[in-house]
């Protein structure tokens, strides 16, 4: 992505991880009463996601 924008490494990351917070970075507990919280492999043995559920709704909180 990075060589196809004419763009440095450092750059495309910043972009990415300003999104990411601004997305992510503040998540509206204000409702929920318990969760559901699960780690998963990506790719076995290197990548691992970890997801937090509202167990009442089912949503996936932000």
């Amino acid at each position: 992505m990075a060589e196809y924008l004419h763009l440095t490494w450092d750059t495309v990351k910043d972009i990415h991880k300003r999104r990411l917070k601004s997305r992510y970075g503040n998540p509206n507990i204000r409702n929920v009463k318990s969760i559901g919280i699960d780690e998963f492999a990506v790719r076995k043995g290197h990548v691992y996601k970890t997801i937090v559920v509202d167990l009442k709704t089912g949503r996936i909180r932000r």
